[in-house]
């Protein structure tokens, strides 16, 4: 990375000009800023469905962005859907990681519910900015656009969670969550987690999770958008 050639030449620098003890002394101290700094913004993706298939999810930042307004509403009663799940299962494919979208493909928001990826275990150092991220993504719908600009995104109606990533969560990001879980449940936001592992299961149980607001009973990404489409009422496009 250009961050790391930079550092490596400003220490080379300080050694020849200062001394090796001098050069080696800020090289720790530098190292450990840019450590402190990367572990305390957690890993999160805002996900959007492709336009070439409904079971298919791909970070908003990493594919070429929609047209304006193109928001797209929950469409799993469509004919062609059900026919995918006939053949293939319930299981939608997150397929965020698996490669680069081609030219024609694109990944559209969907109307009124927030897909989040987490990618990384929650803790104490890095959950701290995860309620200002989310509020970024509700307003904004991209990490991308400039907090100064106008809020551009339709009011939410849900959140879904995909926690593939997130293997261990601890007592203080577990507060923090809850916390978040809490004001969309007094927003009357509905709340969902899917890809939910063993361990962080059991913690959510342990911490009430569910009288909190939060669903975590979804094996996918597929499956949880269906469940709000029946319970939100929301129409599906044909």
């Amino acid at each position: 990375a250009w961050s790391d050639l930079f550092l490596l030449l400003f220490i080379c620098f300080c050694s020849v000009a200062a001394s090796v003890e001098t050069g080696i002394l800020l090289a720790v101290i530098i190292s450990l800023v840019m450590v402190i700094k990367r572990s305390n913004m957690p890993r999160i993706k805002l996900l959007g469905r492709s336009t070439e298939n409904d079971n298919d999810f791909y970070p908003i930042d990493g594919a070429p962005p929609a047209a304006p307004g193109t928001l797209r509403r929950l469409s799993f009663g469509s004919s062609s859907s059900n026919d995918s799940q006939d053949e293939s299962g319930p299981q939608s494919r997150d397929n965020s990681s698996s490669g680069s979208l081609s030219a024609d493909t694109q990944a559209q928001h969907i109307d009124g519910v927030l897909v989040v990826r987490i990618e990384e275990p929650l803790y104490f150092a890095n959950a701290g900015q995860l309620h200002a991220r989310l509020n970024r993504m509700e307003m904004y719908g991209d990490m991308r656009t400039h907090p100064s600009e106008a809020p551009r995104m339709n009011p939410t109606r849900a959140v879904v969670f995909d926690l593939v990533g997130m293997s261990d969560i601890d007592g203080s990001a577990l507060e923090i969550l809850l916390g978040i879980v809490h004001e969309y449940s007094r927003r009357e936001v509905r709340v969902l987690f899917v890809r939910v592992c063993q361990g962080v299961r059991l913690r959510f149980e342990q911490a009430q999770m569910g009288s909190a607001g939060g669903e975590y009973d979804f094996s996918d990404i597929g499956s949880a958008l269906l469940h709000l489409e029946q319970q939100l009422c929301i129409p599906s496009s044909s």
